[in-house]
């Protein structure tokens, strides 16, 4: 928009306005009014030869017309993508004479949170910690992040400082379990983004089957990345249980609604009987909907032993209760373990962004209420030792899981103490 739209609105006559953008282009040598669109009041008056009060409706204009560019992203309303918050984030941002620096909160599904401003620096740079950066995450309890700042050079390839921020942000998240998936610099009509350049050297991301982010208003952050495999909403008391049938006898799912509450495998009819008793279950079963009747088909096939078929691989959403980011990154990287394959504690630990956590995976594993759609029966201790499993049936039923999928444990099978597992 031209400053022309303003004239009425600021009181500065039309002809002093065209006045000012002419000898803008003189003073200034540009074709655009972008320089003196970043300039602040007193800045305006001494560069275009116009007064105080004229700059400061001119100043007044600029802003007014920056927010009218601006592109609004509704919070949860669908995964953001880079060019959407671009639209968002770039009317504010372009013309600004110093660094701003932002966290973008997003959900596991990559859809906005809450935008917060960490840092605002001078000219060349922006400071920020990440203990700033990622308390907004917390607060707002995100699952993951992305960073945005603006260069006001209008050069929007970042610097060397850049990628060190980032480098050190992405290592912080990796170590809170709340991944950086992003950083967005803006500048003037222009932005680069680190997940689309795939500049997994500093953001820790890992470019799926060898797939890059296209630009384009479409591509969101799920694209080239696993897609999120564990969906879950709140936890809500259980409305329903039905029975499925499998070796050992029958199981049971209870549920809410469209939402998994808990999976108890199939078991004796007494552990049955005290496993729904702990989630309160109504008194009689029910006849699964059209909505389970396909998830239970797919449990009950796998059983068995069809190998075409994989509980992890069903759509189901997930209620939860105190689960951390973390632990809820821990299951959705476990169902991306394909049956027939087998994962460390250890190696779950890094996959999900916290390399040494071996110890809590276990906690996580023995917590597990989604056994076989989370699969934590192919969860093995180092070394090839079978690990845990708090099931009923124990470590006999976890070996008959895994020979079902054909696969075959090393070693003596023995269980590392001291280690829980699912």
């Amino acid at each position: 928009m031209t400053p022309f739209t303003f004239a009425p609105m600021t009181g500065v006559p039309t002809d002093d306005v065209v006045s000012s953008v002419v000898g803008a282009r003189i003073r200034l040598g540009d074709t655009s009014l972008d320089v003196a669109a970043s300039m602040d009041p007193a800045e305006l008056a001494f560069r275009l030869g116009i007064d105080t009060e004229a700059a400061e409706r001119l100043a007044a204009a600029f802003e007014l017309s920056r927010r009218r560019m601006e592109s609004p992203l509704a919070p949860r309303a669908s995964a953001v993508t880079p060019s959407a918050l671009f639209a968002h984030l770039g009317a504010q941002l372009a013309d600004l004479p110093h660094e701003v620096f932002m966290a973008v909160v997003v959900d596991a599904r990559h859809r906005l949170v809450a935008v917060t401003t960490v840092s605002q620096g001078v000219r060349t740079a922006s400071l920020v910690h990440p203990r700033e950066f990622f308390r907004p995450v917390l607060i707002h309890n995100g699952a993951a992040v992305i960073a945005v700042h603006n260069h006001p050079s209008g050069v929007p390839e970042p610097s060397d400082d850049d990628d060190v921020v980032t480098d050190r942000l992405a290592r912080a998240g990796d170590l809170l379990g709340l991944p950086l998936i992003d950083h967005l610099v803006i500048a003037g009509r222009r932005f680069y983004s680190y997940r689309e350049h795939m500049r997994s050297d500093v953001l820790h991301v890992p470019a799926i089957g060898g797939a890059s982010l296209a630009r384009s208003p479409e591509a969101s952050y799920d694209v080239g990345m696993a897609p999120t495999r564990f969906r879950s909403r709140p936890f809500t008391p259980p409305d329903a249980w039905c029975f499925y049938t499998g070796r050992g006898g029958r199981g049971a799912l209870v549920l809410a609604g469209d939402a998994l509450v808990k999976v108890v495998l199939p078991s004796a009819p007494d552990a049955l009987g005290r496993a729904l008793a702990d989630v309160a279950v109504p008194r009689r079963p029910v006849v699964p909907s059209a909505t389970w009747k396909p998830v239970i088909d797919a449990l009950e096939t796998y059983l068995r032993g069809d190998a075409g078929v994989d509980p992890a691989d069903v759509d189901v959403l997930f209620a939860v209760s105190g689960l951390t980011p973390f632990v809820e990154k821990v299951y959705d990287e476990l169902r991306a373990v394909p049956r027939g394959s087998t994962v460390t504690y250890g190696e779950l630990a890094r996959r999900a962004g916290r390399p040494g956590a071996a110890r809590a995976v276990g906690g996580a594993m023995a917590r597990n209420p989604f056994p076989l759609f989370v699969p934590c029966h192919r969860v093995l201790a180092s070394g090839g030792a079978i690990g845990g499993f708090s099931a009923d049936g124990g470590l006999d039923y976890k070996r008959k899981l895994l020979a079902l999928e054909g696969v075959e444990l090393p070693g003596s099978h023995r269980v590392e103490g001291g280690r829980p597992g699912c």
